[in-house]
C-alpha cells in the first residue's frame, strides 16, 4: 500500500492532492477483506488516507437521481415489484405518478457499494460528490381499469424530487424471458397473445422466442424501448422453424423500435428473434418489451386532423382491423397546435396502440386525384387546410400542386404537418408564379469570407468554430450553404464557437432557409440582405437568391416544412408540396395550411422539478416559443405556491425569448405542490394566458436541505451606456462543507450585451477563492432598458439535475451617455 501511494505521488508531484484522490479511488476497488488483512499501521499514509476520505466527504451534495428500472413496466391489474437503481434516494418516501390508477409502497431502500467516479473525458474534472448508490424494492398495485400506456413517475426524497422515469402498462398477459435463448435450439416457448419483458445483457446478445401460429393468423410484434428510456436500437427476424427468415424489420417511421406484421401460410412453430441494430447489449440498458399478438393494430389514418369541434370518419390502415373506417369527436378549443391522442374503435374491437390527430382551425379539404402536375393545380380558397398524400401509382414520383389567390403585399403561413402525426413524409414546399416560376423572396450579397473549422457540425448545434471573425459582429447576417443565420454572441477567443441566435440550444435560421450539415472547411460568408432585383456591383464574392421554399420548419416542427409568404402582386400563386428525398406512398400523408399569421406562444419551464433549499432561493428559466411572428411582452406568474415558498413575477420583453422567476423557500418550508406557470400577453388586442404543459412531467416544487452556496453580486444596480462596460464583482459563501470551485451563469442579459474575456471555463470562483469579477460590455445598438439579470452559481455534481444557486438579481439599466448626463446633474 506504501509503495502505491509513493507511486501515484511520483506520477503526479505537483499535485499531491490529487494523488491521494487517486488513491482513495484506487483503493475503492480493493475488496475490504485485503485491506483488513494487511493491517495499515497509523502511519503518515494512513493520515493522508483519512484526510482524502474527509474531503471527499465533504465535497458537493448531488441531487436525487434514477439511473434505471426494472421490470420496465407491468400488466394492468396486477401487484408488480419494481428495482429502482438511483444516487441519493436515501429517505426516499413517495413515489408520484402522473396520472392515478398506480399506488406504490417503498418496500425496502438498500445503499449500494458506488463505482469509484470516472472523468467525463481527459479534460474535465474529476468529481466526487456526496452521492450514495440506493436500491429501492417498490411495489406497486396497477389498477384493472386504467388505460395501457406510458406512466411517468418521480420519487420523493428529504432532498427532493428526482428525475422523470417512465413504465409502460400494458393490457396482454406478461412473459419474463429467461437466459439462455440465445440461439434457435433454446429459443424460449411463448403463449400468445403475450408482453415479452426482457433485456439484451451483453454485447452480441440475441433472444429468441418460439410460438405456435396458425394458417391465416396475422400476428403483430411490437418492441416498446425507446419510450421507456432504453438504449436498444431493436432489430425484429421473423423465422420458420428451421430457422430460414420469413421477413425483418428495423426501424418502423424512423423510430428506434421495430414493428412487424405477418400473416402465415400454415400451421406450425415459429421464431422471432430480437437483437440490437449495432450488436450492443447491457444489463439494465437494452430492456425492452415485446408485444405479441392477433390484435387490431393502426399504422395509419387519414386525414391526419380533423377541424375542432367536429365529428369525422377517417380511413384507417393497419393489421387486424376488419374495416378501413374509423370515428373521431374532435372536441372544441383554441390552443394553437392542439392534439387529440385517442385509441380507435375497429371491427375487431378497440385498436391496441394510441393515434394521433391534429385538431385544426380552419375549412378542411381533401385532396383530388390528378392535382400531380402544375398544369392541373386543385383550387384552395384561403384560409384552408388540405388533407393529402404524396402517392401516385402510376409514377415513380409524386408531387402535389395547389392555386389560391393573394393580393399584394398580403402574408400568408403555409405550413405542414405529417411526420408529428406518424407520416414518414419528409415535405418540402415551395410557392410559384402561375407559370411554375420561382419566386424571390431576398437577394443575400456576401461581404466577407470565413471558413469552418476544427469538425463537422450539424444542423442542431447553436455555433461553429470559425477561422476568423474580424469585421463581424453580433447581429450580422451569416449565410452557411443554404441557411441564413444571424450573430449573437462573437467568440471571445480562437477556442470558442461563434454563436447564432437559437431556441432551447438549437439554432435558428432566417428568411424560411432550413438547417443543414456542414463539413469542416466549408465557406461561410458574412452578407447583407436586399430586395430582389436589387442592382449591386460585383465585389468577387458570390450573389444569392433566396427563393419562397422551406424543408424543415425549424423548432417544434422538426421535419415538417413551414412558410412565410408575402405576395409581390395581386394574382395566384402555385403550392407545390412533395417528399425531399423523392419519396411516395399510401403512408406518406400530410396537411397543408395555408392562413394568415396566427400569433401566439408556447411556455417552457427549466428546471421543471424545482427542489428548493430551505432558507433559499433557485431559479427557472421560462422561454417563450413565438409563433408567426408575435413578437409582444410576455408577463410570466407563478401561480398556487404554498406556504413557505414565494416567486416574483416577470416579464419576457419585446425581442427576447426567455425570462427567469426565482422561487425562494422558507427555512421551515416542508410543503410541495405542482408547478404552476403562466404567460398573459396582448395578441391583437385580446388578451391571451397560456400555462407551462406540465401534466406529464409531474413538475413538483419541492423543499431541499439549506443551501451548500451563497452568491451576492454588486453593484445592485449596473449602468452601461450602449458601446460602454461595467465590472460586476461575485462574492460566495460555502456551506456544510461545500468546498469545490463554482461556475457561473449570467442570466437574462438583453440581446447585444454579453459577458467579455471570461477564459475557457466562463465565469468560474476556484477553489481557494470567495470572489471573482466579470465585466459586461453593450454594442453601440442596445436601446435604453432596465432588466433584472440573474447570476447563478452551480455546484458539479453527477446528477443529470443542476443544482444551482441564485444572487438576488441586479438591475442592468442601458442608458444613453445623453440620459446618463441628466439623471447626474
Amino acid at each position: 500500500m506504501r509503495r502505491i501511494f509513493k507511486d501515484l505521488i511520483r506520477v503526479n508531484p505537483s499535485h499531491p492532492c490529487q494523488s491521494v484522490v487517486d488513491f482513495v479511488v484506487l483503493m475503492s476497488r480493493v475488496p475490504v477483506y485485503l485491506l483488513e488483512v494487511t493491517m495499515i499501521k497509523p502511519t503518515w499514509l494512513s493520515l493522508a488516507l483519512l484526510l482524502a476520505i474527509s474531503v471527499i466527504a465533504q465535497a458537493q451534495v448531488a441531487q436525487p437521481y434514477i439511473t434505471s428500472i426494472s421490470p420496465l413496466g407491468a400488466k394492468r391489474g396486477s401487484i408488480v415489484t419494481f428495482t429502482v437503481d438511483g444516487f441519493n434516494l436515501g429517505g426516499a418516501s413517495e413515489i408520484v405518478w402522473n396520472k392515478p390508477g398506480i399506488t406504490a409502497k417503498i418496500k425496502l431502500n438498500s445503499e449500494l457499494l458506488r463505482e469509484p467516479p470516472m472523468r467525463a473525458n481527459p479534460t474535465s474534472p474529476l468529481i466526487i460528490d456526496k452521492a450514495s448508490k440506493n436500491r429501492l424494492t417498490i411495489e406497486a398495485a396497477i389498477s384493472p381499469d386504467i388505460e395501457p400506456g406510458f406512466y411517468f413517475y418521480r420519487i420523493r426524497t428529504p432532498l427532493g424530487t428526482t428525475n422523470l422515469g417512465r413504465i409502460a402498462v400494458g393490457a396482454l398477459p406478461e412473459s419474463k424471458e429467461r437466459e439462455m435463448n440465445d440461439s434457435v435450439a433454446e429459443a424460449q416457448a411463448l403463449s400468445l397473445p403475450t408482453t415479452v419483458a426482457g433485456d439484451l445483457q451483453k454485447r452480441g446478445d440475441n433472444d429468441y422466442f418460439k410460438f405456435q401460429a396458425k394458417s391465416g393468423q396475422q400476428l403483430v410484434f411490437e418492441v416498446i424501448a425507446s419510450m421507456i428510456n432504453s438504449r436498444l436500437d431493436s432489430v425484429l427476424a421473423l423465422m420458420d422453424d428451421k430457422g430460414q427468415i420469413l421477413a425483418t424489420n428495423n426501424d418502423f417511421d424512423a423510430r428506434r423500435d421495430s414493428l412487424l406484421a405477418y400473416t402465415f401460410k400454415r400451421d406450425g412453430e415459429y421464431i422471432i428473434r430480437l437483437s440490437d441494430f449495432e450488436r450492443k447489449g447491457q444489463t439494465g440498458l437494452y430492456g425492452y418489451h415485446l408485444n405479441i399478438g392477433d390484435f387490431p393494430y393502426v399504422t395509419d389514418v387519414f386525414p391526419l386532423g380533423v377541424k375542432q369541434g367536429t365529428a369525422s370518419e377517417v380511413t384507417v390502415a393497419g393489421f387486424n382491423l376488419g374495416t378501413d373506417r374509423a370515428k373521431v369527436n374532435a372536441s372544441a378549443g383554441n390552443e394553437w397546435g392542439a392534439v387529440k391522442i385517442l385509441k380507435l374503435e375497429t371491427a375487431r374491437g378497440q385498436a391496441f396502440n394510441n393515434t394521433r390527430f391534429a385538431l385544426g382551425h380552419y375549412p378542411e379539404f381533401i385532396e383530388r386525384a390528378l392535382n400531380s402536375t402544375l398544369a392541373n393545380p386543385q383550387d384552395i380558397t384561403v384560409p384552408a387546410t388540405i388533407n393529402g398524400r404524396i402517392f401516385n401509382d402510376k409514377s415513380p414520383v409524386d408531387e402535389d400542386f395547389y392555386r389560391f389567390k393573394a393580393r399584394k403585399g398580403q402574408h400568408l403561413v403555409l405550413e405542414v404537418e405529417a411526420q408529428r402525426y406518424g407520416s414518414p413524409l419528409d415535405s418540402v414546399i415551395e410557392v410559384l408564379d402561375i407559370k411554375g416560376n420561382q419566386i424571390p423572396r431576398l437577394l443575400v450579397r456576401c461581404l466577407l469570407e470565413t471558413q469552418l473549422t476544427l469538425n463537422d457540425r450539424d444542423s442542431t448545434s447553436r455555433g461553429f468554430r470559425i477561422l476568423s471573425w474580424n469585421g463581424i459582429f453580433a447581429n450580422d447576417y451569416m449565410l452557411a450553404g443554404n441557411e441564413l443565420l444571424q450573430v449573437e454572441v462573437l467568440p471571445k477567443s480562437p477556442d470558442e464557437d461563434i454563436s447564432f441566435k437559437s431556441f432551447l440550444g438549437q439554432r435558428l435560421t432566417y428568411e424560411d432557409t432550413t438547417a443543414e450539415a456542414h463539413a469542416v472547411n466549408s465557406s461561410v460568408y458574412k452578407v447583407s440582405l436586399h430586395p430582389p432585383g436589387t442592382n449591386l456591383p460585383s465585389n468577387g464574392l458570390p450573389l444569392v437568391t433566396i427563393y419562397y421554399r422551406n424543408d424543415d420548419g425549424g423548432p417544434i416542427y422538426g421535419k415538417d416544412s413551414k412558410l412565410n409568404f408575402i405576395a409581390p402582386e395581386d394574382g395566384e400563386y402555385i403550392v407545390r408540396i412533395r417528399d425531399m428525398r423523392g419519396m411516395q406512398g399510401d403512408r406518406f400523408a400530410y396537411r397543408l395550411s395555408i392562413h394568415e399569421p396566427a400569433a401566439d406562444f408556447v411556455l417552457f419551464a427549466d428546471p421543471e422539478n424545482p427542489n428548493v433549499p430551505q432558507g433559499g432561493h433557485l431559479p427557472v428559466t421560462i422561454t417563450a416559443y413565438r409563433n408567426d411572428g408575435f413578437d409582444g411582452e410576455i408577463k410570466v406568474t407563478m401561480l398556487g405556491l404554498p406556504p413557505g415558498y414565494n416567486a416574483g413575477e416577470s416579464v419576457i420583453r419585446p425581442g427576447q425569448n426567455s425570462t427567469v422567476i426565482v422561487i425562494g423557500a422558507a427555512n421551515d418550508a416542508a410543503a410541495s405542490s405542482p408547478l404552476r406557470i403562466q404567460g398573459t400577453a396582448t395578441i391583437n388586442g385580446r388578451t391571451i394566458t397560456h400555462q407551462v404543459n406540465t401534466e406529464d412531467r409531474i413538475s413538483i416544487v419541492s423543499a431541499a436541505p439549506p443551501p451548500e452556496l451563497l452568491v451576492w453580486t454588486e453593484p445592485q444596480r449596473v449602468t452601461l451606456e450602449p458601446g460602454g462596460q461595467a465590472w460586476v464583482t461575485i462574492k460566495i459563501k460555502r456551506e456544510r462543507g461545500f468546498a469545490g470551485r463554482v461556475p457561473f451563469d449570467v442570466r437574462n442579459l438583453p440581446h447585444g450585451v454579453i459577458v467579455k474575456d471570461v477564459g475557457l471555463n466562463g465565469v468560474m470562483i476556484t477553489e481557494e477563492e470567495i470572489t471573482q469579477r466579470f465585466q459586461l460590455a453593450a454594442e453601440m445598438w442596445v436601446k435604453p432598458m432596465e432588466q433584472p439579470v440573474f447570476v447563478v452559481g452551480r455546484i458539479e455534481t453527477t446528477s443529470p439535475q443542476r443544482s444551482d444557486f441564485p444572487a438576488s438579481p441586479f438591475t442592468l439599466i442601458i442608458q444613453s451617455k445623453d440620459n446618463k448626463e441628466r439623471a447626474l446633474r
